[in-house]
């Protein structure tokens, strides 16, 4: 993997099969579940600068999002990214409510 820390979980390029000289890159939560991070090592590092590299910024990329401690950093050091990724995690939250309700409202 890229990037390995027993607290946080793991980061690892994926080789498809598909395009494998394109590889993705991948997170791997504590619990064990893959979350998308970019399509190349280039976009991951890109993400990895603007978030200054912040231990746990990838679960901003998680349904979870960042636990408190990781925020805390955030607020100081990244301000704006911090913003932009629970504005991103709302977009998301009500894309996932309007889905949920669509399909409670074809079962009735």
């Amino acid at each position: 993997g890229i990037e390995h820390a027993p607290r946080v979980g793991r980061v690892a390029l994926v080789y498809r099969a598909d395009a494998p000289d394109s590889p993705e890159v991948w997170f791997q939560d504590l619990g064990c579940y893959w979350h998308y991070l970019a399509p190349s090592f280039t976009n991951y590092f890109r993400l990895m600068v603007v978030h200054l590299g912040v231990v746990g910024w990838q679960y901003c990329y998680t349904g979870a999002g960042c636990d408190p401690i990781t925020r805390q950093w955030m607020r100081l050091y990244c301000p704006e990214r911090l913003a932009a990724n629970d504005e991103n995690a709302r977009e998301v939250e009500a894309a996932e409510k309007a889905e949920r309700e669509a399909e409670a409202e074809g079962l009735a």
